[in-house]
């Protein structure tokens, strides 16, 4: 699940959840509503965070 991958941070998982979709969307309180797979993971910053 989402939160699964989330408190393992695991990038791979996430990615396997979210479909590769232009429709995939994230609502964050921060960047608003984000839309596209890439999107979600680079604005999130996710990438960044969870390799230190």
């Amino acid at each position: 699940t989402f939160y699964y991958a989330f408190n393992t941070r695991s990038l791979d998982l996430l990615r396997q959840i979210w479909a590769d979709d232009p429709l995939v969307q994230l609502d964050t309180p921060i960047a608003g509503i984000v839309r596209g797979s890439a999107a979600c993971l680079g604005v999130a910053g996710w990438d960044r965070q969870y390799r230190g």
